[in-house]
């Protein structure tokens, strides 16, 4: 009988039990933990990944790379030039990208890109990968990070350097041309990795998926914008791509002679880049731009001192966050007090959006707002045929007269007023006069009938109201309304052009006590002679009129408001539509508000209103956050 034999039953049972697991087996850490260890790779846990450490056991390169990874580095790159296995090209790219992030020079990062570069296009390797295989979206990732610390203009730093010349590698150098396509020249612009940058304040994140470095494009920021018929002339900071194109594929790095092509793109412009047979879709951010452009924004600081100083501190015109040609603008105008800078969230989640992001373009109008309604009006009026004469001048591009216009509150005013014309006879002041008894001077007269008879633009085929006071606000009439609106100075082209058609007294000009100049809280005042002039507007031929009214508190929104604007004042008979939503009148970021504009811009791009129809009546809504 053998030893185990004899051993008692009882005590060979328990030697059994205590034993040391098997050396093939399962655990159960769950299948989130399972799953991130499957996924640990160079970027997200800063190690090899179970592919490449494969491919260093296979060569024999484990310890070699734990020494002296440059040392590993080289063994490895003869043998993938030598043997032409993709996998080891992949391996290349990871090991390189770790060489990088732990000190051993930005050259690695270069060579990083190019490996995978190689991997994911180099026929010499044998048929391309299948982009379903993780492998290809770790090379893609590789490839992206890489070429951002490789053109980082020193470590750690925020700017990158996209010149032409020679850049070193491991092994040899690598021979680089730029091919430049950004509407921006070089000079003076700074190019900002998107990818260091987090964005705050926006809910979505508009990230493009593909392939290259996304870039933040910043022109230099002029003190004073300069405003030329109407248009603001400043290019905001915008999305460019870099992606870098190495020829040769592993066998020029394996000879160290390298010869590249850097492609700086404007990813609004196009979306691939041609790699062969192949159509490689572009990385781009598109909201990081928006971010920084709004970052530190003046215009923050201009909204009490807009609705206070009148155009000695903000000139009116039109600024376009997006240029293209074929695109319908999207003309967003802001309420008293307030900027542009407030539609950031809807012009960021619109443009977003699949369904629109090629077919808009978003514009926004900037104006003082304490200054008469009708005379703010006028001016974006001209502002938008300056824009359309710019930029079509021999009519060629139809979307320009396919205008949105998107107004909040006082907004909301100026845009049915661009949209409207004035009913048909002279119009008569609130004293029975008529324009041409004031005894103006020509110019002078030309000025108010500019504010007072006017026809409906033949830009704008659609106009939404957010929280528009059709019928006035009755906050604009409480005493602190009226005690701010004594301290508004009206925009001196309108109070000169008059000012100097009257008397003369020594030492200054003054206007006649008995014509007086409202200001816009004056406007918005219920039963202002403005708004009963107002409510007799016309709208234009074709011109679709849309109604999002906030309210805030349960039941019947007919007895509610938003704190600014009743609902009987926002609500407008004859609209297209109209949403009510449970809201402050602060809504311009509600996510159901945005969600509905993008319904109407749908509706609208898809031609639901034929031309040379007018909006259908619609009954008003009786539910929170819907239509009738």
């Amino acid at each position: 009988m053998s030893r185990i034999g004899a051993l008692p039953a009882a005590l060979l049972a328990l030697l059994l039990l205590a034993g040391c697991r098997s050396p093939v087996g399962v655990d159960r850490p769950g299948a989130d933990a399972v799953y991130a260890g499957l996924r640990a790779n160079a970027i997200t846990r800063g190690v090899p990944s179970g592919a490449t450490r494969i491919v260093l056991g296979r060569r024999g390169l484990e310890g070699a790379w734990e020494r002296h990874p440059p040392e590993a580095l080289e063994r490895l790159l003869d043998a993938a030039g030598a043997d032409h296995r993709r996998d080891e090209v992949l391996a290349l790219a990871e090991l390189h990208y770790l060489a990088c992030r732990d000190g051993w020079g930005e050259e690695h990062a270069l060579a990083a890109a190019a490996a995978a570069w190689a991997f994911l296009f180099d026929g010499s390797l044998g048929p391309l990968p299948d982009p379903w295989l993780d492998e290809v979206r770790i090379a893609g990732d590789l490839y992206n990070l890489s070429l951002l610390e490789a053109l980082r203009t020193a470590p750690g730093e925020s700017r990158v350097d996209v010149a032409a010349g020679r850049r070193g590698l491991p092994r040899g150098a690598m021979d680089l041309g730029v091919a430049y396509a950004l509407p921006e020249p070089e000079e003076g612009l700074s190019l900002l990795p998107a990818d260091d940058f987090a964005v705050r304040g926006l809910r979505v994140r508009d990230r493009r998926t593909g392939l290259g470095l996304r870039l933040i494009a910043a022109p230099p920021r002029p003190e004073h914008p300069a405003l030329e018929r109407g248009v603001f002339r400043v290019t905001m900071a915008y999305p460019g791509t870099a992606v870098l194109v190495p020829e040769g594929g592993i066998a020029a790095l394996v000879s160290g002679k390298v010869a590249a092509t850097l492609h700086v793109l404007d990813p609004r412009e196009r979306r691939t880049l041609p790699v062969g047979a192949l159509e490689v879709p572009l990385a781009a951010d598109f909201t990081a731009p928006l971010a920084l452009a709004l970052e530190a924004s003046p215009m923050w600081g201009r909204e009490t001192a807009g609705f206070f100083s009148g155009a000695r501190e903000l000139p009116p015109g039109l600024a376009m966050v997006s240029r293209r040609r074929g695109r319908v603008p999207v003309v967003f105008v802001h309420g008293t007090a307030s900027s542009p800078g407030r539609w950031a969230e809807m012009i960021n989640t619109l443009s977003a959006d699949p369904g629109l992001r090629d077919r808009i373009q978003a514009w926004v109008f900037i104006y003082p707002t304490g200054n008469p309604v009708a005379f703010s009006a006028a001016q974006l009026r001209e502002s938008l045929a300056d824009a359309v004469a710019e930029l079509d001048p021999e009519g060629r591009d139809p979307s320009l007269h396919r205008m949105v216009l998107v107004g909040h509150s006082q907004g909301g005013l100026l845009c049915r007023m661009v949209s409207s014309s004035r009913p048909p006879g002279g119009h008569t002041l609130p004293d029975g006069r008529a324009i041409a008894d004031l005894g103006l001077s020509p110019e002078a007269e030309a000025l108010v009938r500019r504010c007072m008879e006017f026809e409906a633009s033949p830009h704008v085929g659609r106009v939404v109201f957010l929280a528009t006071p059709h019928g006035g606000s009755f906050f604009a009439g409480n005493w602190i309304s009226r005690l701010a609106a004594s301290f508004i100075e009206v925009a001196r082209t309108f109070e000169g052009a008059l000012a100097d058609t009257f008397r003369e007294r020594p030492g200054r000009i003054v206007i006649p006590e008995d014509i007086h100049i409202p200001t816009a809280v004056d406007n918005m005042i219920p039963g202002s002679e403005f708004l009963a002039n107002y409510a007799a507007l016309i709208p234009g031929p074709g011109v679709a009129f849309h109604s999002i009214i906030p309210v805030d508190g349960e039941g019947d929104p007919a007895g509610l408001d938003d704190g600014i604007v009743a609902y009987g004042s926002a609500h407008l008979e004859g609209v297209a539509s109209e949403f009510v939503v449970r809201s402050g009148h602060s809504c311009q970021d509600h996510p159901l508000v945005i969600e509905e504009v993008r319904r109407i811009l749908l509706e609208h791009l898809d031609g639901a209103t034929a031309p040379g129809k007018g909006p259908a009546p619609a009954p008003a809504a009786t539910s929170p956050g819907s239509r009738p």
